[in-house]
């Protein structure tokens, strides 16, 4: 929780040290920037994989972007990280990298993260207070349950598998994914207790 602190305190910082009318935007840049830095990060945190598919800590990341910088730059954050990985840099699970990732085993949950954020994100900017929290896990909820539909179709496809038994083998992640959902709503409503000027703007 706290290097999320602290990296969030310094890209607000970065927006405040230039001139008034390129604040927002700076601040919107170094935050963006460096959640797709934090994502790519925890992606090389995995252990051995289900058909293809690694156990990491790259949803956690996902889900954290959106309910700390909310949909628009959460979504832009992710969107980012997997323009990065597409470029070459392997910033993707054990360090791969390529857009081949897209049409892989990986494919339809890469292809979904973006989502993910997005919907954490609304959900965090809809709702203020005690509500919060509850709103995250909800709309978090949402997009893992759309991203283990798309992940399963893409493994479907590569392992030339029936949907139904991909999405069955698959759903081995979920608890975990769920686990991770609470977490990140549980540091996303600290980092705003500290930096409540965040989802100010939407």
């Amino acid at each position: 929780m706290n290097t999320v602190q602290s990296a969030t305190q310094g890209a607000l910082m970065t927006g405040t040290t230039t001139r008034p009318g390129r604040s927002h935007v700076a601040t919107d840049v170094a935050l963006v920037a460096t959640f797709a830095a934090f994502i790519a990060v925890c992606a090389q945190f995995a252990l051995p994989s289900v058909n293809g598919v690694e156990f990491s800590l790259q949803p956690f990341a996902v889900l954290l972007c959106g309910a700390v910088l909310g949909a628009r730059r959460g979504f832009l954050a992710v969107v980012l990280y997997l323009a990065l990985g597409a470029a070459g840099l392997p910033v993707f699970v054990q360090g791969a990298s390529g857009a081949g990732q897209f049409v892989g085993a990986t494919g339809g949950y890469l292809l979904t993260f973006p989502l993910v954020a997005l919907a954490a994100g609304l959900a965090a900017q809809w709702f203020r207070g005690p509500r919060r929290p509850l709103a995250i896990v909800i709309g978090g909820a949402i997009g893992i349950v759309l991203n283990w539909l798309a992940g399963a179709l893409s493994v479907s496809l590569v392992a030339n598998l029936p949907y139904s038994t991909a999405a069955k083998t698959l759903a081995v992640f979920l608890p975990a994914d769920f686990v991770k959902l609470v977490i990140a709503a549980a540091v996303a409503t600290a980092v705003h207790r500290a930096f409540p000027q965040l989802l100010g703007r939407r």
